[in-house]
């Protein structure tokens, strides 16, 4: 996944339920779980559905939250990542000290 990611490609349905089906092994996850972005598709859903059922589990409860899409573009349009760092900053609700340059380092 980090390579397609890595490249500007788009990770398979495949590789991201895997990554979600190895998540909710884990220890914290054995009283519940909650999935934030996922699934994003309907292949997704599906993937999801038929791994849940292989385990006697099911989705039992959908949080659906109605924003205005001027709010959306706001807050995706801010966005801005340090490459090298990793850090992430928002122009509006998380800005860097100096526009485009990490607080941390001081590298652009």
């Amino acid at each position: 996944a980090k390579d397609a990611v890595n490249s500007g490609k788009l990770v398979s349905d495949d590789i991201v339920t895997k990554i979600v089906a190895d998540a909710i092994e884990e220890p914290q996850c054995k009283g519940g779980f909650v999935l934030d972005g996922f699934p994003r598709t309907e292949n997704q859903a599906n993937i999801l559905d038929k791994m849940l059922a292989n385990k006697g589990q099911s989705i039992d409860k959908v949080v659906s939250i109605e924003v205005p899409k001027e709010t959306l573009i706001e807050r995706l349009s801010g966005r801005w990542i340090h490459k090298k760092s990793g850090r992430s900053y928002h122009t509006v609700f998380n800005p860097p000290k100096a526009a485009k340059v990490d607080d941390v380092t001081g590298e652009a």
